[in-house]
């Protein structure tokens, strides 16, 4: 099978962490995400709906492929790939900068990363930037800026993991859905895999939590299958205070 399977769309906050860690990016800026368009050649990176002008939070709330296409684009092929060695998420050797191939390895396509290393990965954000030996991935402000911008892909209007939500506390997380199509380079795969990867609570984090669900019995998305298992789990870990 597809190793992006598991990966897909859940690199997105990764990058966006590194673009604003080496300042290629600032939080507020505002990226053309083409009407949900982008043409590579003759080949079109799609969005889920027709997008304009949205800043990182947005990008990642609605989880925009152009969105997150121009952020590698300012970050750079090279920064990428040391960028995501340092979260030890394996990556293709060679990102060429502004490329398709890119892009998609920017959104989680192309990486052969398991479950566990991507809660790890998600654990750095959670820890202010450290990963679990203490060594520094990315700057504190890079961190909570992502974290803040996790909340809101739970939190907000158009947010793909509002199922996430519990009641009564502040999480945030990236949706993740992979069908047959995700990736440029490998085989197709048969069925779908929807994600959520999330931390709870979002503003003092104590928990890291990886959902992953292959070939589900009903259609749906991360945000439909993966996010609702999520916020379940989550609110037993809270509640037990």
């Amino acid at each position: 099978s597809c190793p992006t399977r598991r990966s897909s769309d859940l690199l997105k906050p990764l990058t966006v962490a590194l673009a604003l860690d080496a300042r290629a990016i600032d939080v507020g800026q505002r990226f053309d995400c083409g009407n949900g368009q982008r043409q590579y050649g003759e080949r079109t990176l799609s969005d889920a709906a027709a997008y304009g002008s949205l800043d990182a939070a947005q990008i990642l709330a609605v989880s925009s492929n152009v969105g997150v296409s121009r952020i590698f684009d300012a970050l750079g092929g090279a920064k990428l790939g040391a960028g995501l060695e340092r979260f030890h998420v394996p990556v293709p050797a060679d990102v060429e900068g502004g490329s398709l191939r890119g892009a998609i390895i920017a959104m989680g396509g192309g990486s052969t990363t398991t479950p566990l290393a991507l809660a790890r990965a998600y654990a750095v954000l959670a820890n202010d930037g450290r990963d679990p030996n203490g060594t520094r991935v990315v700057s504190p402000e890079a961190a909570q800026s992502v974290r803040g911008m996790l909340e809101g892909a739970v939190t907000g209007e158009l947010a793909t993991g509002r199922a996430a939500a519990v009641a009564g506390a502040r999480v945030g997380g990236k949706t993740g859905t992979s069908a047959e199509e995700d990736c440029e380079n490998c085989a197709r795969v048969r069925g779908l895999f929807a994600t959520f990867v999330g931390i709870a609570p979002i503003d003092q984090p104590r928990y890291v939590i990886y959902v992953g669900v292959g070939e589900p019995t009903k259609p749906g998305t991360g945000g439909t299958i993966a996010a609702p298992v999520f916020a379940r789990l989550a609110a037993r870990l809270l509640a037990r205070g």
